[in-house]
């Protein structure tokens, strides 16, 4: 579009009047519905069970808890209160993305 010269850039800013892309509308927000369809920013919102997830983070010496042991992980595939910590913190920065396929499947992409 550059060597077209559809598109051009200057130093006095953008011309909106020469800018070859349409006018989207007054309400584009597309992370937002990225988020709402596709990213899951909270454990309690994934489907997969948790302790799978954090005895393999464990066995990469990323955390540590005896699942085995544990009351709750030996019962609950979603963990107690540490695993599911210990990952929320993971989603908060970034280190760990958890996307909806469908209905019920999530993707864990570490």
């Amino acid at each position: 579009m550059i060597r077209a010269r559809r598109l051009r850039f200057t130093k006095n800013g953008v011309n909106i009047q020469e800018d070859p892309l349409r006018n989207h509308g007054p309400a584009v927000n597309m992370i937002q519905e990225y988020q709402e369809r596709g990213l899951i920013l909270n454990t309690q919102d994934i489907r997969t069970p948790l302790v799978p997830i954090h005895a393999r983070m464990c066995q990469a010496t990323l955390f540590s808890h005896d699942h085995d042991a544990c009351e709750v992980c030996s019962m609950d595939s979603r963990g107690c209160k540490n695993v599911q910590d210990d990952i929320q913190g993971l989603l908060d920065r970034g280190e760990l993305l958890v996307t909806k396929k469908g209905q019920n499947v999530c993707v864990v992409t570490p």
